[in-house]
């Protein structure tokens, strides 16, 4: 199942604040934040997505 374009959303944010919290590079922002925002929508069974979505 797909998860809302606002519940990814808020999953992004979400994984800015942790991004923050373990001092992650510029350069690896985007491929962290896919990474964590696809590991909470796997945990709350939902579909991974492959790319951030904007906005």
């Amino acid at each position: 199942m797909e998860a809302s374009k606002s519940y990814v959303i808020s999953l992004v944010s979400l994984c800015k604040d942790y991004a923050k919290e373990d001092e992650v590079e510029k350069a690896n922002l985007n491929a962290y934040l896919l990474t964590c925002v696809n590991d909470e929508l796997e945990s709350s069974y939902y579909k991974p997505i492959e790319v951030l979505p904007k906005g």
